[in-house]
């Protein structure tokens, strides 16, 4: 749930105004609404709400993401999550339709480096919870499943055409990722998804949220944040320092999982009913790059 407070005043949404209506628990908890504006979001509309009663965050699923979510697990990992202070607590919840209303809260840049670092300690501080997440995330399933949902990717490769490459380097080259090491796991550590503060670094949207191989968040965050590279290594090392057992992955490893996500997230953004060919050209692209690095001999 992006959290941004640099928006434009808009009309109140009427969808907004009609699930107030229709549903009496989440008019009881934001009283009136006064104004609405919305935030960025690629599959969900995000509403920066002003109301009687306060201001508040209210998020409406994408007609998309319908039943493609467990939205209970994302209740009760988010719930964990805000007990140890790693999410904003809900103020509403419904795992039927998706809606989540959260307390507003502003956000305070940090500086590049000060943020990769808070973010390498808040990722650490979660995976070494040992809170018990409902749902597991296993990336060479997920991108099986994708692999069999495209069925002939002649006409995509003709406009993604490191597709093609990508997916052959997954099919022929990666071994599967040990399951052994599971931790309770976000899932889309992206920028929208990082609330900061003077004090803290708060995670949102815990949509994809279930028990997975640390690599996964660590990955993800080190591609989807546009680190510089001295800022990922911020990051990692923070990471590792604050980690209660050592990390036993390599940089090799950390290479092979970039490109699981880049790959799943190409493939999420094909299977979209949006046109967002630029963005899974870009992630090909990337998962290209990495693939070219995995090809030289590690020191």
């Amino acid at each position: 749930m992006p959290q941004s407070s640099v928006q434009t005043p808009d009309t109140i949404a009427s969808d907004l105004l009609l699930l107030s209506a229709r549903d009496a628990e989440l008019r009881a908890v934001l009283g009136k609404i006064i104004s609405s504006v919305p935030a960025a979001g690629l599959t969900n509309r995000v509403f920066r709400t002003e109301t009687s009663k306060g201001q508040f965050f209210v998020r409406v699923p994408g007609p998309s993401l319908a039943g493609t979510l467990d939205r209970i697990a994302e209740a009760h990992n988010m719930g964990l999550a805000a007990e140890i202070g790693l999410a904003l607590p809900a103020v509403y919840c419904n795992p039927e339709n998706g809606v989540l209303v959260t307390r507003a809260q502003e956000q305070e840049s940090l500086a590049p480096s000060a943020f990769a670092k808070e973010l390498g300690t808040q990722l650490a501080a979660l995976h070494g919870s040992k809170l018990a997440f409902q749902g597991h995330l296993d990336p060479d399933r997920v991108l099986a499943a994708q692999i069999k949902g495209l069925g002939s990717i002649g006409d995509i490769v003709a406009k993604v055409p490191d597709l093609s490459e990508v997916l052959r380097f997954v099919e022929n080259t990666m071994g599967p990722v040990n399951t052994d090491t599971l931790v309770p796991s976000h899932g889309d550590v992206s920028p929208g998804n990082c609330l900061t503060n003077s004090e803290t670094l708060l995670f949102i949207d815990w949509e994809f949220s279930a028990m997975a191989h640390p690599l996964w968040d660590v990955a993800y965050a080190a591609l989807e944040m546009s680190f510089t590279r001295s800022q990922e290594q911020i990051f990692l090392t923070s990471y590792r320092d604050a980690t209660s057992q050592p990390a036993s992955w390599t940089q090799q490893d950390l290479l092979f999982m970039k490109v699981r996500c880049d790959a799943i997230s190409a493939l999420w953004a094909l299977e979209s009913a949006r046109d967002l060919y630029t963005y899974a050209s870009e992630r090909c692209s990337r998962a290209v790059r990495h693939i070219g690095q995995l090809s030289r001999p590690f020191a």
